[in-house]
């Protein structure tokens, strides 16, 4: 008897700590996804800053058409 208790008690002790790695999973999935939009944003504005010169002919074509964020 004692020893059930004792597994029924690991079990509840491993669901809890289940849990909290799948939420630092979630909280972790969603700083990754705000990094990358950071990332790409910031990659945008500086690629518009740019000169036009110093673009290569099919980057300034693309962004003809995708436009630069104000």
């Amino acid at each position: 008897m004692h020893q059930l208790v004792q597994l029924v008690q690991r079990n509840d002790e491993k669901r809890d700590i289940i849990r909290r790695l799948q939420l630092e999973v979630e909280t972790l999935k969603r700083e990754n996804k705000s990094l990358q939009i950071s990332l790409r944003q910031s990659y945008a504005d500086s690629e518009c800053n740019q000169p036009q010169i110093s673009r290569a002919g099919g980057r300034s074509m693309s962004k003809l058409f995708r436009g630069c964020s104000p």
